[in-house]
């Protein structure tokens, strides 16, 4: 497997992984991706086009894992605690398996990828956020080594979620 830019024609397929990360959100008794129907079809198209949405890629083609890595996060701005580290970072968004990959390395294989896509632009880290709630994905995070740096709030400062990093060395 494989991080990847996606190519338009994996819309329909990405957002179908979306949907699966919505109800296994739902099933979690987790409220993200619940209220306000984000991600969207139309955020995910424009991800796409903006060249912003990668998907991870088996070896036969299939589309495992989702997420859109960004070279600036404005709700990153401000945080209740402290980043750690200044500079330029990629910050990864909207990470989704397919229930078909849950737990086969999918996650490992996007914040792996995020990792050298940061290297290779000079960024110092990799940062992310997650609903209080999701302890799935917070495991993840720290897993994959990213400590927990505080609470930004998204959606026009409507909601809190938990900011993580990681510092590239």
């Amino acid at each position: 497997m494989r991080l990847m830019k996606a190519e338009p024609t994996d819309a329909e397929a990405i957002f179908g992984v979306l949907q699966e990360g919505r109800r296994f959100l739902k099933e979690q008794g987790v409220d993200q991706w619940q209220a306000t129907g984000a991600p969207s079809r139309e955020e995910t198209e424009a991800s796409i086009a903006r060249g912003e949405q990668y998907v991870v890629r088996t070896d036969e083609g299939e589309i495992a894992g989702v997420c859109t890595i960004v070279a600036h996060e404005p709700d990153y701005d401000v945080i209740e605690g402290r980043w750690k580290q200044d500079g330029r970072y990629l910050a990864v968004h909207r990470v989704a398996t397919s229930a078909a990959f849950r737990r086969r390395g999918v996650t490992a294989v996007i914040y792996g990828g995020a990792e050298a896509l940061a290297r290779e632009c000079g960024a110092k880290s990799v940062r992310a956020d997650t609903h209080k709630d999701n302890a799935p994905m917070r495991g993840v995070f720290l897993k994959n080594g990213f400590e927990e740096c505080g609470v930004v709030r998204i959606n026009g400062g409507t909601e809190e979620r938990v900011a993580y990093k990681k510092v590239l060395i």
